[in-house]
């Protein structure tokens, strides 16, 4: 990163050397060149540049819509189990077919926001320097939905690892744990001490715009960051931090998968069993549905924020620009798509 530096200037701006590797930070600097500059971010520089790989309508439908699915058909899925421990009969063919198909929607969807939130974790990590605290921040809560909210609804729901295969079960837990570590390393690298460090997105800060470089303990000195958080108001929303959400996110993982094992619900009536196991997990979803939505009005409300105090400029359309970010989120959603239609046709050919 560089010997980075950002300190205070004059009565209410900052001055900050940094190396910049990417358009994410306007400034006396031409976009995609890889060189040393001086932005001062309330004075020479108002505002940070839109992101549409972060934060471009692509990217948000995605993350919404990956959401959404995963938590509608985990409850659908839900309520079916509830059908057939009421009515005490097994499954008919038709209800057997839906309950199949819906099974690889979500898995479908699963992989997806796998190879989605890996691509957007490796990228950050890969590039802080590139980011503005706004854009890391967004970055932060869309791998906390694409890697704890799926996890949670897939495990609910209990038919997403099989025994019967333990090669692509051992692989596909591989891949959504690394998933998980990945966001938890994005989530909690927040730079300085307590005092000194990036803001969080309920933070509503002008040093949202600084670049996330400024705050991390290698490239930043302390003393200046300790004045530019007392010379800058802020005010906090009712909203969790990334980290809360994150950790929130961790317990209902954990506390799904011990409603796994059957001997842990040790009831002589089947019925009342499934009916205490089918309740459980139907709280468990509920707190899920709470975190993503929770995660996603975090987002749009400093989005809201930063474009109502001119922060972000936005009006020239560049947020909407179609970029790389854009086009994968676009091929995954048709992969997955492809993957669902096959799941019909399989059917059908049954």
């Amino acid at each position: 990163m560089g010997n980075n530096v950002c300190a205070v200037r004059g009565q209410d701006g900052y001055s900050c050397d940094f190396l910049i590797a990417g358009s994410n930070i306007i400034g006396n600097l031409s976009a995609n060149t890889l060189a040393f500059g001086n932005v001062s971010a309330l004075e020479e520089k108002q505002n940070v540049a839109a992101d549409p790989d972060i934060a471009g309508p692509g990217i948000v439908f995605a993350v919404k819509m990956a959401f959404g699915v995963s938590i509608g058909i985990a409850l659908l899925i839900h309520f079916l189990d509830l059908v057939e421990i009421c009515t005490g009969r097994d499954r008919s063919v038709p209800i057997r077919r839906i309950h199949h198909i819906l099974n690889r929607i979500l898995v479908s969807w699963s992989d997806q926001q796998i190879v989605l939130g890996l691509a957007i974790s490796t990228a950050a990590l890969d590039q802080w320097c590139s980011f503005s605290t706004y854009h890391l921040n967004i970055i932060k809560h869309w791998l906390i939905i694409s890697s704890i909210t799926h996890v949670n609804a897939l495990l609910v729901h209990c038919n997403y690892f099989q025994k019967k295969k333990m090669a692509a079960t051992g692989l596909r837990g591989l891949l959504i744990s690394l998933h998980v570590i990945f966001t938890g390393v994005v989530v909690f690298s927040n730079g300085q001490s307590a005092d000194n460090k990036i803001p969080e997105i309920h933070h509503q800060t002008p040093l949202q715009i600084l670049p996330a470089s400024c705050f991390f303990t290698n490239s930043t000195r302390s003393n200046n960051i300790d004045q530019m958080h007392l010379a800058t108001p802020q005010t906090e929303t009712g909203y969790l931090s990334s980290k809360s959400l994150f950790i929130w996110g961790i317990v209902l993982i954990v506390s799904s998968i011990l409603t796994l094992p059957r001997h842990l619900w040790d009831i002589e009536d089947g019925t009342k069993r499934h009916l205490v196991v089918w309740g459980v997990r139907l709280v468990q979803l509920a707190l899920n549905l709470t975190l993503g939505v929770l995660a996603i009005g975090g987002v749009e409300n400093i989005r809201s924020w930063m474009s109502k105090q001119g922060l972000i400029d936005v009006s020239d359309g560049s947020e909407s620009d179609y970029s790389y970010g854009q086009y994968l989120s676009a091929f995954l959603a048709l992969f997955a798509a492809f993957q669902i239609a096959e799941s019909f046709l399989d059917d059908i050919d049954e």
